[in-house]
């Protein structure tokens, strides 16, 4: 007896992933407010860092908070594409380290933080099929894991 092998769309419907929890606006509208607290906790950073590591410190957070605050506007710009209007929370806390080795300490928990977020919205983007959007998140993908090991590597952590 000959096996019939499911349809296109059946097997489309076999492989789904689970549907995302937010609406794709919504996922990037809080990844907006993560990304204008991380930039004010970086920029916070590159001018209060002392000691010896200032020179260092001072050139990465900055390099990190421009870089930043680019894709904040970029990823609003995307939240109007999808008809929506972007808004921005003002973070209740931008970071109280004091020393530099603080403050690196600080940037890579947020970092971390950071990269849970894209993914999700990186995943977001793949099930609504936003494939601009997906490979947006990508590449903010890649400059946060670059971050990763810049700052790990900074703490002399190697793995």
């Amino acid at each position: 007896m000959a096996k019939i092998l499911p349809s296109l769309g059946e097997l489309k419907t076999m492989e789904e992933e689970p549907k995302p929890s937010m609406t794709m606006d919504r996922v990037l509208q809080d990844l907006v407010n993560e990304m204008f607290a991380f930039y004010a906790k970086l920029h916070k950073y590159h001018w209060n860092v002392v000691g010896q590591n200032f020179f260092d410190l001072h050139k990465m957070f900055g390099s990190m908070y421009e870089d930043v605050w680019e894709n904040i506007d970029k990823t609003a710009e995307y939240i109007r594409i999808l008809g929506v209007m972007a808004d921005i929370r003002p973070p209740a806390s931008v970071g109280s380290a004091s020393t530099d080795m603080q403050m690196v300490d600080d940037v890579l928990r947020a970092n971390e933080s950071m990269l849970v977020m894209l993914k999700s919205a990186e995943e977001a983007a793949d099930y609504y099929e936003h494939c601009d959007i997906e490979n947006f998140m990508a590449d903010r993908i890649d400059q946060h894991n670059k971050w990763d090991w810049q700052l790990k590597s900074f703490k002399g952590v190697t793995r």
